[in-house]
């Protein structure tokens, strides 16, 4: 194992490095180009670069048999984005008594089948047995279709129990489909914008999988952005975040860029994952106007 001097480890969506184990802070990284691995304490530092079973070991060292957590949730993140971006809701779910798992990947720079690859990497290295939720925003969203249609070891110890998608592209998204004509744009937003086109998405069935469709709506024929012509997040319409199957359903007057952020948001999800998981912190969210079945 290569030792270095402790470094930032920089996250960001330009960046190579994608999280493929990730429990109590501690986070092991493959770069997605390099094919390099590197092992990155709770503070955010580099502590050490080496090969995969080696890092994997040291992590397994450091976190432990996760005897100590509780319920899971994987917050997953959309185009550009970084973990970091669900400071506020990973903070209410973990007061509830959540372990809340937000790992990077660079979105920029992978197609959205290898990061589910990542993903469910990530989940098959988690320690001991627990429930898990999935929450995706956007590309994430998509992602989490991909994790619960899939196979991974996990489903055999973590028992899938909520899903809940914000503002994800479900029908496709037509300005995305704008975006890639241009080359330029289409090069800078990586692999991944081609599994937001309009015919490109690989949906999974629920079933009686408890799951929360949230919609960034203003209720208004104009929406954020009225150059889409309906009610819309400023990105996606209303009916390319719609699904079909039964599940429930939220509206939330916010931009698609900052709904994951939204305190309405942190608050919605958190009912919904404790109503779920059966935890006693979050209010009912039977018969609360914004929420339909």
């Amino acid at each position: 194992m290569k030792r270095e001097i402790r470094l930032p480890a920089f996250r960001h969506s330009f960046t190579g490095w994608s999280d493929t184990a990730l429990f109590a802070g501690w986070h092991v990284q493959r770069h997605v180009e390099e094919n390099r691995h590197r092992l990155v304490d709770p503070d955010g530092g580099v502590v050490a670069e080496g090969r995969a079973d080696v890092m994997l070991e040291r992590w397994r060292n450091e976190c432990g048999d996760g005897g100590h957590a509780g319920d899971r949730v994987l917050l997953l993140h959309g185009l550009s984005r970084t973990g970091r971006i669900y400071h506020r809701l990973g903070r209410v779910l973990h007061d509830c008594g959540f372990t809340v798992l937000a790992p990077s990947y660079p979105s920029l720079r992978q197609s959205l089948d290898d990061h589910a690859r990542d993903m469910r990497c990530l989940l098959d290295c988690q320690p001991g047995h627990a429930r898990l939720s999935l929450v995706g925003h956007s590309l994430g969203g998509l992602l989490v279709h991909r994790l619960v249609d899939g196979p991974g070891e996990w489903k055999g110890r973590l028992a899938l129990t909520a899903a809940v998608l914000i503002t994800v592209p479900h029908k496709g998204s037509r300005l995305g489909a704008m975006l890639a004509r241009h080359q330029a744009a289409a090069r800078l937003a990586g692999p991944s914008l081609a599994d937001c086109l309009p015919g490109r998405q690989r949906l999974a069935s629920f079933g009686d999988l408890p799951t929360l469709n949230i919609l960034g709506l203003t209720g208004y024929r104009t929406g954020f952005n009225p150059v889409l012509g309906s009610d819309n997040d400023f990105i996606l319409t209303e009916d390319e975040m719609r699904l079909d199957d039964p599940v429930r359903e939220a509206r939330i007057p916010s931009p698609h860029g900052v709904i994951h952020g939204s305190p309405r948001t942190a608050m919605l999800v958190r009912d919904f994952l404790c109503e779920a998981h059966g935890l006693p912190h979050g209010r009912t969210i039977e018969g609360k106007g914004d929420i339909k079945r």
